[in-house]
């Protein structure tokens, strides 16, 4: 960060307004560097979440410089949730943290906020075996808006660009 060379390729690259961001329903850190205040932590809380403060990390310039801002807010963020967490466990009574699974069928659907974005899962079991599972991964969402954020880039930025937003084939193949 200290380099002028590499933020030079970072300022301005790779840029998503915030309508074209919401339209194409962005999540995550791409969604984040574009305003748009959108974390499953925060906005559907489960388990100690709803009693951990943090705050979710946002910038409004939409380039690849605001995604490495919100990624290094984050840092910040996941440290302090590790904090209050850990502060927290060290005054429980013995409370297993651990359970079995008990013998149940049928299906479910569960979300939880990975480092790229929400990550969605459909769960399907029978006799205490997974049947199937669907996940729709951060990169299914933020592949249209990598497409959408290059133009008028030069070729050589297409890494940084790409870089910035985390994507992989294999999470838009579900």
């Amino acid at each position: 960060m200290r380099t002028a060379s590499f933020t030079d390729r970072l300022i301005g690259s790779g840029r998503l307004e915030r309508d074209t961001t919401d339209r194409l329903g962005g999540v995550g850190p791409v969604a984040r560097a574009t305003g748009i205040a959108t974390d499953a932590r925060f906005e559907r809380p489960f388990g100690a979440y709803s009693r951990l403060g943090f705050e979710v990390v946002t910038a409004d310039a939409g380039d690849a410089m605001a995604r490495l801002e919100v990624r290094f807010g984050e840092i910040r963020e996941s440290m302090h949730l590790i904090r209050q967490a850990l502060d927290r466990l060290q005054h429980l009574d013995t409370t297993p943290l651990r359970s079995d699974l008990p013998p149940v069928e049928g299906a479910a659907f569960g979300w939880s906020e990975a480092p790229q974005g929400e990550l969605v899962y459909w769960v399907e079991l029978s006799e205490r075996t997974v049947g199937r599972v669907h996940i729709s991964s951060p990169s299914l969402h933020n592949w249209p808006l990598f497409v959408a954020s290059f133009r008028g880039d030069v070729l050589t930025d297409f890494s940084f660009i790409e870089h910035s937003f985390g994507l992989t084939p294999a999470g838009a193949d579900r």
